[in-house]
């Protein structure tokens, strides 16, 4: 839990500087952590790392699209095109624990990176 929380305040956009930590990570290790956080949420059973894995989740995902619209990274780093397919199939699941768990990313997502999320609005509404 620990490592999730720490890891989405540095890969988000730092006070100081105003510029995330996830642009100056290679191709390479965007793909990584891409890959594997939704797996991990998706086996994970203890209710405060999920929540924290969530929270990570979304504050990665709202960072790679400001970080798109500020500062133009690598393509591979400027999208997260697994990220709303993902949220989609858990709202749909029979898990109350998949449903809570995509209700947490899309709120920090919305809260954080709103206007790249609108186009799913229908898709969201109609889950």
């Amino acid at each position: 839990m620990f490592i999730a929380n720490h890891l989405a305040k540095i890969l988000s956009f730092s006070r100081e500087s105003e510029v995330p930590v996830w642009i100056d990570l290679s191709e390479d290790t965007h793909k990584f952590i891409k890959q594997n956080l939704l797996e991990v949420l998706n086996k994970e059973t203890n209710v405060a790392v999920r929540k924290a894995l969530c929270k990570l989740i979304g504050e990665v995902g709202a960072t790679i699209d400001n970080a798109r619209e500020e500062f133009d990274p690598s393509p591979e780093g400027s999208s997260w095109n697994e990220l709303m397919p993902s949220i989609i199939q858990f709202l749909k699941s029979n898990d109350s624990a998949h449903i809570q768990n995509a209700l947490k990313i899309i709120s920090i997502l919305v809260r954080n990176a709103g206007d790249p999320y609108i186009q799913y609005k229908d898709k969201l509404i109609n889950v």
